[in-house]
């Protein structure tokens, strides 16, 4: 059953290129983010300023897949899945 749920997120990222590509980049940058706060002992501002970064990446990303999926036809998605 496992395999079964690897197989699905291997086909929807090999669909959704860009999408994944996109949800990677935020993870990287918040990892790195965190990283170099616990590394370095930076002020807590600039770890705020890095997760507002962030924080907007993924308002852009979802924002940009609701109008993309409010002008899709919705029997052309409906054939395609």
């Amino acid at each position: 059953m496992f395999s079964n749920f690897i197989k699905i997120a291997i086909r929807q990222m090999m669909r959704q290129q860009w999408f994944t590509a996109i949800n990677i980049l935020g993870l990287s940058l918040g990892l790195a983010s965190c990283l170099v706060y616990g590394l370095w002992d930076l002020q807590w501002w600039m770890f705020g300023v890095v997760g507002a970064l962030a924080m907007l990446i993924a308002f852009f990303t979802v924002g940009g897949q609701a109008v993309k999926a409010a002008l899709a036809n919705p029997v052309k998605s409906l054939r395609s899945e």
